[in-house]
């Protein structure tokens, strides 16, 4: 069961969120897309590593 991870994922959650909505409503539009984009690319990357490794 995954009880553990959970029990550690909600209170970092909890504590990170309002700093990610602060630095949305602060940065630019282009910025955050940029962010997402390589966030993304990131996880793509890593599916792909995972499925041929």
């Amino acid at each position: 069961m995954y009880l553990p991870a959970l029990v550690w994922m909600v209170p970092a959650s909890m504590l990170i969120a309002p700093l990610g909505a602060r630095l949305a409503h602060r940065l630019p539009v282009s910025t955050l897309k940029r962010i997402f984009a390589c966030v993304l690319i990131a996880l793509a990357a890593k599916m792909l590593w995972n499925f041929f490794s």
